[in-house]
């Protein structure tokens, strides 16, 4: 080979220079590409975030209309007045010609530390049930010494109120009254007297009606 010359290696060197350069070119190149690739994503990201933000409040403010349904009431507050009676309807009152009183004592003779207890019996002869009323000052249990009316259950009677029952026909009802040996008058007026022993009739009353009266004895202390 011949001798280089100065020319050609200062050529030689500014090719390798050039190449050099262009390779470093090169890369600068494709890192400004990657560079700018970045930012786009990020930026891409950020506007799909916001989209999301701002769809969620909307869907959760949006409030939910129900449609009435056909015949619904506008005003509640005349409902109640719409339920069934709470009072249960009674049947008429039994007529007097079908009610029949018995009167029961518990026994026929009662010792001196006994009180005479008597069972007070009504039945319905009526077809149909009817209403009656078993107050203290209506059905009264009636004691007599001879002929004289000594004592009433419904001379004292401390509550006067109405007890309406509903008779059904040939059902007894029974209502029991005790007698505190006693002597009383209508509208309990003081004093009262005890009664001695002796024989004594009995019978329950409601109004016009009256049972068939009873006897017992009240027995003298042994």
């Amino acid at each position: 080979m011949g001798a280089v010359t100065a020319r050609d290696y200062w050529q030689r060197r500014f090719l390798v220079l050039a190449a050099g350069l262009a390779g470093f070119y090169l890369a600068a190149w494709a890192v400004s590409q990657a560079l700018r690739v970045s930012p786009a994503g990020a930026k891409g990201t950020a506007v799909t975030a916001h989209i999301q933000r701002t769809a969620t409040p909307e869907a959760t403010e949006t409030p939910a209309v129900t449609a009435p349904s056909p015949g619904a009431s506008h005003h509640p507050s005349q409902q109640p007045s719409q339920q069934p009676s709470q009072h249960p309807i009674r049947p008429a009152f039994c007529a007097r010609r079908d009610i029949v009183l018995s009167l029961l004592p518990a026994q026929t003779s009662f010792g001196s530390g006994e009180t005479p207890s008597f069972s007070l019996s009504v039945v319905s002869t009526q077809r149909a049930a009817c209403s009656f009323n078993l107050g203290p000052a209506r059905l009264a249990l009636v004691i007599n010494e001879g002929p004289a009316r000594i004592w009433s259950s419904a001379d004292c009677a401390q509550h006067n109120g109405d007890l309406i029952t509903v008779l059904a026909r040939g059902v007894p009802t029974d209502v029991t009254i005790s007698w505190p040996r006693q002597t009383s008058a209508p509208g309990c007026p003081g004093p009262v007297q005890q009664a001695p022993p002796g024989v004594y009739t009995g019978y329950a009353v409601n109004g016009t009606v009256v049972s068939a009266p009873v006897t017992f004895r009240l027995s003298p202390s042994s």
